[in-house]
């Protein structure tokens, strides 16, 4: 029997499926949670991984990465108009829509918090946040994924030059 170069149409939606739910396996796996080397369990909440799951690849590989051993919250992946909008009019972005990363399918930019261990955020502690952000800058150095933090605009390490703070925004800085 001849062998054949090419797929059938059925072949190539049963590859597509088997590949689609391979994927999703995986991505549950480093998402939704296990036990490190020190038996602590870090996982994302369905809401925190739905959010994670509207954003770019490389951040979801960089935050299921980070929350092997950082525990963290995603508070926020895409945006939509209203959503925005929103966070505009009360200072907590600098674009409005359509011109900010979160706009993006898939979003370009994630917001994330460092958390304590009953998932609880402490957004006045700028001290852990600062220590969050280095911790996903490395791993991020670390995966080869440029990003950028709300904290460091610019990039140039001076947290005292920032104009506007965002302290739980990443987006990728080369986005293609």
């Amino acid at each position: 029997m001849p062998v054949r170069a090419y797929l059938t149409n059925t072949e190539m939606k049963k590859t597509n499926e088997y590949l689609k739910y391979s994927i999703f396996f995986v991505l549950i796996f480093l998402c939704i949670g296990y036990a490190n080397q020190n038996n602590k369990y870090y996982g994302f909440s369905y809401n925190q991984y739905k959010k994670l799951c509207s954003c770019d690849s490389r951040l979801i590989a960089l935050f299921a990465e980070v929350n092997k051993t950082f525990p963290c919250i995603i508070v926020c992946g895409y945006r939509n108009e209203a959503d925005q909008n929103k966070s505009h009019n009360q200072n907590k972005s600098r674009f409005r829509y359509p011109n900010s990363k979160h706009n993006t399918v898939p979003a370009l930019a994630i917001d994330v918090m460092p958390c304590g261990i009953y998932q609880s955020i402490d957004w006045k502690d700028r001290t852990r946040i600062t220590y969050f952000a280095g911790f996903v800058k490395g791993i991020a150095f670390q995966m080869g994924i440029n990003i950028t933090w709300g904290g460091d605009w610019d990039n140039d390490t001076d947290l005292r030059d920032n104009k506007f703070n965002d302290l739980a925004h990443y987006e990728l800085s080369n986005p293609l």
